[in-house]
């Protein structure tokens, strides 16, 4: 699977987004035992070390572009569902939705969407205490570069640097988790839709190869803090992981090249994954369920 080291930093602004202490109101709303979650310094690792290999909204967005599918609002959560988000963790899956969402809109650089879904996770981030970073500065900067692509994803990619790092001040990974599935799923589901209304190879390929990341995204949630939410969504991805283990994967030799100024040898692979459309429509239906139960 292709990976594009320059988007690593965009995880976090998708992945991380979610941190921040909660409001009076939230936390009467969220279970208590959710207050004395800890986790320990190696599962920290653990869990930052997978973030990393799994691919950003930003990244699965461009890769979807590349396939030459069309772009369609239909397949984003509406921003008028935004009230409907009170508690902490329904917070923090939508921050991911919605930041897939906001990715994609920036990719096809669909600008008028693209703002309306950046506001959006500004009116989420107030919720749980971040949106102070969202200023109304910060807003008008990313409005006065809707026509500048990559000025945008620098704008978003510095916000959610910030977020990060108030994130890991307080320590919410169980958060964290919750963030990555949105987000995660999200994706997925746009792909699966567009997939649906066209199925070709290319997106169906592209659907597929979330096999790798599923793994490392359930590797994530085993290793965060256990909240009711983060168990549900665990079942669910399991019943996802039995489909895609039906997938199988190949890698076939490519090259080996030889670095002299760094005495390496460097050996290529690439991996070749044998599916049909039924396998794609099974994985489209079961991610429709996950995404449902949580927009």
């Amino acid at each position: 699977m292709s990976k594009i080291g320059w988007l690593r930093i965009l995880v976090l602004m998708f992945l991380w987004s979610c941190g921040g202490k909660t409001s009076t109101q939230l936390e009467e709303q969220t279970s208590n035992d959710q207050s004395n979650i800890t986790i320990s310094p190696k599962d920290k690792a653990k869990i930052e070390k997978m973030i990393y290999s799994i691919p950003s909204p930003v990244q699965a967005a461009l890769l979807l572009e590349k396939t030459g599918a069309r772009f369609d609002n239909k397949y984003m959560n509406p921003v008028s569902k935004v009230s409907s988000y009170q508690t902490t963790a329904q917070i923090a899956l939508n921050i991911g939705v919605y930041g897939a969402d906001l990715a994609y809109t920036n990719v096809y650089k669909k600008h008028v969407e693209a703002l309306k879904y950046f506001s959006t996770v500004q009116k989420l981030g107030d919720k749980i205490g971040i949106g102070y970073i969202f200023t109304p500065a910060l807003i008008q900067r990313f409005e006065n570069n809707q026509n500048n692509q990559d000025s945008l994803i620098s704008i978003t990619t510095d916000s959610f640097t910030e977020v990060h790092s108030h994130l890991k001040k307080n320590q919410q990974e169980e958060l964290i988790a919750l963030m990555l599935v949105g987000g995660w799923i999200e994706a997925l589901y746009i792909s699966c839709q567009i997939w649906e209304n066209n199925p070709s190879k290319a997106i169906g390929t592209l659907i597929a190869e979330q096999k790798f990341s599923l793994n490392d995204i359930i590797e994530v949630i085993k290793s965060s803090p256990k909240v009711p939410e983060l168990d549900k969504i665990y079942k669910d991805l399991k019943e996802l992981l039995a489909v895609y283990n039906k997938i199988h994967a190949s890698y076939a030799y490519e090259k080996t090249e030889l670095k002299k100024e760094k005495n390496l040898a460097v050996i290529e692979n690439q991996t070749k994954l044998k599916f049909n459309n039924s396998d794609i429509k099974k994985i489209s239906k079961i991610t429709e369920k996950i995404r449902n139960s949580i927009i």
